[in-house]
C-alpha cells in the first residue's frame, strides 16, 4: 500500500485510539530512556510511535520512516518513499491532561521539506483532522481551509514559543514582536498552532530559537501552504530544509498574508528586512 492521505489518517486515528487512554495518567510520564530527537522518551511517547510502525506493518507499507523517538527506520524494503512522523507534538500537555496534543504525518517523495506531498495533523484529545495534498487544498475534516486575512499587528492574535533555550541574540526582536503585538499565545503543540494559522484561529506563528524539528513542521507546512497561508525562514525567504533525521531544527514565521508577515519580518529584523520568497 502506498503513503497517501487516507492511510495517514487511518494511522493518525490508531495513534489517537492508544494515546487517549494515557493522557493525563500517571503512568504515562515513565521515562524509557531518550529518542532519536534528543528528547526524553516517556511511555506515551512510545506508545504513540509504536502505534505508527504497527499500522504501516499490517498495511504492509514499504518507506522510510523519520521519527522523533527511533531517527531513521526502514520498512519494508523502504523504497515507497518517506514518513516523516511526530507521533506525539505536545508531550508536556498530554502528561499533564491538558487538551492541546497532536499526531504529525508528512509523506514525501525525498527527505527535503519541499518534497512532502501529503499531510495529517490530528488533535488526539478533540479528534479534529487537519489535512492537505500538494495542490490539492488543505482541509478541516471535509470543509477548505481558509487563512486569516488580519493585517494588523495590533489586532492579530499570534503564537510565540518562547521555551528556553531562547538564543542571547534573538531575545530582542523576540521582545519587540511581543510588544508590537496585542495579543499573543503558546499553546504547547507547534504542528497544531500552524494548522490553527491555516484555519485561521491564529493569525500567525513565530519560532526563531532554530529549535524546531522538521518532525513538528513537515506535515502543518503543506497545510498552510495549501490553505492559502504563508511560511517562511525567518529572513523572510522560502522555507526548506534536509528531513533525514529528527535532529535537524530550523527556526520558520508563519502568517495568514502577506502583509501580516512583512509586518512580523520588519519587526524581528529592526526595520532592516522585507519578504524575500
Amino acid at each position: 500500500m502506498s503513503l497517501n492521505v487516507e492511510l495517514l489518517k487511518e494511522i493518525a486515528s490508531e495513534v489517537r485510539h492508544r494515546v487517549q487512554p494515557l493522557i493525563g495518567v500517571k503512568k504515562a510520564w515513565r521515562t524509557l530512556g531518550r529518542g532519536a530527537g534528543g528528547d526524553r522518551t516517556r511511555l506515551i511517547d512510545a506508545v504513540a510511535e509504536e502505534a505508527v510502525f504497527e499500522k504501516l506493518k499490517e498495511k504492509k507499507v514499504s518507506c522510510v520512516v523519520v521519527s522523533e523517538e527511533k531517527g531513521a527506520t526502514r520498512i519494508g524494503g523502504g523504497g515507497g518513499g518517506y514518513l516523516i512522523v511526530d507521533a506525539l507534538d505536545g508531550t508536556n500537555n498530554a502528561l499533564r491532561g491538558i487538551p492541546f496534543c497532536c499526531v504529525s504525518l508528512a509523506a514525501a517523495d525525498r527527505p527535503k521539506l519541499s518534497a512532502v506531498h501529503s499531510a495529517v495533523v490530528q488533535d488526539l484529545y478533540h479528534g479534529e483532522t487537519f489535512w492537505a495534498l500538494k495542490g490539492g487544498g488543505a482541509f478541516l475534516e471535509g470543509k477548505p481551509l481558509a487563512p486569516s486575512k488580519t493585517e494588523s499587528l495590533r489586532d492579530a492574535l499570534v503564537g510565540v514559543d518562547l521555551n528556553p533555550p531562547i538564543p542571547e541574540g534573538k531575545a530582542g526582536s523576540l521582545l519587540r514582536l511581543l510588544r508590537a503585538a496585542k495579543h499573543s499565545r503558546h499553546f504547547g503543540a507547534n504542528a497544531l498552532e500552524l494548522c490553527y494559522v491555516a484555519s485561521g484561529r491564529l493569525d500567525a506563528f513565530v519560532e526563531v530559537r532554530d529549535r524546531m524539528r522538521v518532525t513538528d513542521l513537515a506535515a502543518s507546512q503543506l497545510i498552510i501552504q495549501e490553505a492559502g497561508g504563508l511560511i517562511t525562514n525567518e529572513a523572510g525567504g522560502r522555507l526548506d530544509a534536509p528531513a533525514s533525521t529528527p535532529r535537524f531544527r530550523l527556526s520558520f514565521l508563519a502568517a495568514g498574508n502577506k502583509n501580516l508577515l512583512n509586518r512580523i519580518v520588519s519587526i524581528l529584523h529592526g526595520g532592516s528586512l522585507r519578504l524575500n520568497p
